[in-house]
């Protein structure tokens, strides 16, 4: 029986879910593979964050829908977790391509019901690969 080891949000444990210092906390830790959530702002730009709403993890409110991607860009969304990782920010999926192909296995999972999201998510995919 083979395992196989995921960094769940990243090295979540450890630094801000879904975010880059996670990622890349989990890449420097030895991690192959890093699982991420994905949902579309309001602008239909795939980000990387959990929840449906932001509250728990920025320091704003709100839905992610109802925000675009310029402006979830825009919060913070380390301060929560550590004053170290202030000013971490929501990545989008494409950043998070650019940053990770290649250097690991990433895994997505869609957590939105917003039937764009797959078409979107497969659109962002092809063009980064």
């Amino acid at each position: 029986m083979k395992f196989v080891s995921i960094a769940h949000r990243g090295f979540s444990s450890r630094a801000p879910e879904n975010t880059l210092a996670a990622f890349d906390l989990a890449l420097a830790s030895g991690f192959k593979n890093i699982e991420m959530d994905v949902q579309l702002a309001s602008d239909k730009v795939p980000v990387v964050i959990h929840d449906a709403k932001i509250d728990r993890t920025t320091d704003s409110k709100g839905d992610v829908s109802s925000f675009t991607s310029a402006d979830l860009r825009k919060l913070d969304v380390g301060s929560w977790f550590n004053s170290k990782y202030a000013g971490e920010r929501i990545p989008t999926l494409e950043e998070v391509l650019h940053a990770y192909i290649g250097k690991i296995h990433l895994h997505l999972e869609l957590k939105s019901n917003d039937p764009d999201l797959p078409k979107v998510v497969a659109r962002t995919l092809k063009i980064n690969n």
